[in-house]
C-alpha cells in the first residue's frame, strides 16, 4: 500500500508490503526497512527489529549512530566473517561495520552519506 505522511509540515512517500502477517517492508522516501510487528501484553502493537530476516540469513546492524562515509561491499558479493560491509562515522571517529557471518550480501539498505541510528540494519548477508 502507498501513502503519504505528514509529519511536522514534513511530507514522506511511505509504501508498506506484507511480507507475512507480522512482518512487513517499509519503504520511507526510497529508503527501505524490515518491520516485525509484535504484540504486547497491553495489546498495542511495537515495532521490533529482530535477528533473522530470512531463513538462512543475517543482519548488519550498526552499534551506535553516525553517518554512514563508505560502502565497501556490493550487493551479490560473497563476505567472510568479520569482514568490513561499511564505514560508518561516529563521534568523530571511523568505525568498521562487519560481516556477522559468511556468505553472499543479499541486499545493502543504505547510501554512502545517510544518518544510521543504532542497531539500524544496513545490509542483509544469506
Amino acid at each position: 500500500m502507498h501513502y503519504t505522511v505528514l509529519v511536522n509540515g514534513k511530507k514522506y512517500d511511505v509504501e508498506v508490503t506484507e511480507i507475512s502477517p507480522q512482518r512487513f517492508e517499509v519503504i520511507v522516501n526510497g529508503k527501505k526497512a524490515i518491520i516485525d510487528v509484535e504484540m504486547r501484553e497491553e495489546r498495542k502493537i511495537s515495532l521490533t527489529k529482530e535477528e533473522k530476516v530470512v531463513e538462512g540469513g543475517g543482519e548488519v546492524k550498526v552499534d551506535m549512530s553516525g553517518v554512514i562515509v563508505k560502502i565497501l561491499a556490493n550487493e551479490g558479493e560473497k563476505v567472510e566473517r568479520g569482514e568490513p560491509i561499511a564505514i560508518l562515522e561516529a563521534m568523530k571517529m571511523e568505525n568498521e561495520v562487519v560481516s556477522p557471518k559468511d556468505g553472499v550480501v543479499r541486499k545493502i539498505f543504505v547510501n554512502e552519506g545517510d544518518k544510521v541510528q543504532t542497531g539500524q540494519v544496513i545490509a542483509l548477508i544469506e
